[in-house]
């Protein structure tokens, strides 16, 4: 019953319940269900136009490691996310600049993104630093 309201408000273009349903697709749609997916990425495409932060990080990781790869994407929301102050994205980027995804290497400015992101509070961040 929550999918079909969220369905409806996700239509209604609201972006909390765009992102929500989103991840409901995602999580309960068997894997071969390419309309639905498609379905899910377009929804969290929109919220995270509309400014959600979370959307934006669920994108950049997703872009990350989906089952279609799409590195220079990726990095684009966790950029995002980043800018909105969301610490594991800024970790994510540093991740990015770390191996080069979406990105050329560039350890200089992973170091500067994992101070960030560890000054925010991450944890994996420090570790990374150290």
């Amino acid at each position: 019953q929550a999918a079909f309201y969220y369905c409806h408000a996700a239509s209604s273009r609201h972006p909390m319940a765009q992102y929500r349903y989103a991840r409901y697709l995602l999580c309960h749609t068997p894997g071969n269900n390419w309309h639905r997916h498609q379905e899910a990425v377009t929804f969290l495409e929109q919220a995270a136009v509309a400014g959600l932060t979370e959307a934006q990080a669920y994108l950049g990781v997703f872009y990350l490691r989906g089952l279609q790869p799409n590195e220079e994407r990726g990095l684009k929301y966790l950029l995002l996310a980043a800018k909105s102050g969301d610490a594991q994205s800024r970790y994510h980027v540093g991740v990015c600049y770390e191996k080069g995804l979406g990105v050329q290497q560039n350890l200089a400015e992973a170091r500067r993104h994992y101070r960030e992101s560890a000054a925010a509070g991450n944890r994996s961040a420090r570790e990374r630093l150290r």
